[in-house]
């Protein structure tokens, strides 16, 4: 059962290591860099700005979601007995949610849609500037890399959610104990749902990003890719403004 792997995977998540901070040099102008920022940072860093909106419209689906299910929690003996067995449980598997949940899944998808292109800027731009040829564009390239892999983890914890949800409607009523499928269910989706809700992506500005996001995008539960991620949007709203003067932007 997909809900039954996603528990597993999402817990345990053992923390990442923390790597040493990324020194991303942009008050040197050179005809390589600034290509770059033009090629590579800036279409980039539009496309990440677009798919912030996207999660701030999931965000207001969760809440959505979680406004619609006011009340559901881990479930006590007394509501195992009193659960309807032969239907999917009401309170989850309404149509607002399932309009809410589909809505999510939409935006995430689309999300994951715009970091494909991303990568084929990316693509192009090693091909460019091969690494190790210009160390500049090395370090503004794993910025870029960076906001890329971050958003991408979380655009998947959305997508997971989404999926356990849609994936398990209509499993109760072909279960042999479809209180307790149900029920199991529940508590999946509320924990799910009460993590990504409960990431306000609120940081202390004085706290370093990592040099390379990889094992925290890889590794890390939703708090702490969210927590990177703000920290690599703070570095880099800093170094785009700085490079774009360098370069006469």
């Amino acid at each position: 059962m997909l809900a039954v792997l996603l528990a597993a995977a999402l817990s345990g998540t053992p923390s990442p290591k923390p790597t040493p901070q990324l020194k991303v040099i942009v008050n040197v102008k050179s005809t390589a860099f600034c290509s770059a920022l033009k090629s590579m940072a800036v279409p980039i860093g539009y496309v990440t700005k677009r798919n912030e909106l996207g999660f701030s419209a999931m965000n207001h689906s969760m809440l959505k979601f979680m406004e619609n299910t006011q009340g559901v929690s881990a479930t006590t003996a007394a509501d195992l007995r009193s659960l309807d067995n032969s239907l999917d449980d009401a309170e989850m598997y309404s149509a607002s949610n399932d309009v809410t949940v589909s809505q999510m899944y939409s935006i995430a998808f689309a999300i994951t849609q715009n970091l494909t292109l991303e990568d084929q800027v990316m693509t192009q731009s090693w091909k460019s500037y091969p690494k190790g040829s210009s160390p500049n564009v090395d370090a503004l390239r794993q910025r870029m890399q960076n906001l890329m892999d971050l958003q991408r983890s979380l655009a998947n914890k959305y997508l997971q959610f989404a999926e356990v949800y849609r994936d398990n409607e209509g499993n109760a009523k072909l279960s042999t104990n479809p209180a307790v499928l149900k029920v199991f269910l529940r508590e999946t989706l509320m924990g799910m749902s009460s993590a990504l809700m409960d990431s306000k992506g609120q940081v202390d500005p004085e706290i370093l990003p990592q040099a390379s996001a990889h094992d925290v995008a890889r590794n890390g539960n939703v708090a702490q890719v969210v927590k990177e991620l703000r920290l690599q949007e703070l570095a880099f709203s800093t170094e785009i403004l700085t490079a774009g003067d360098t370069c006469g932007m």
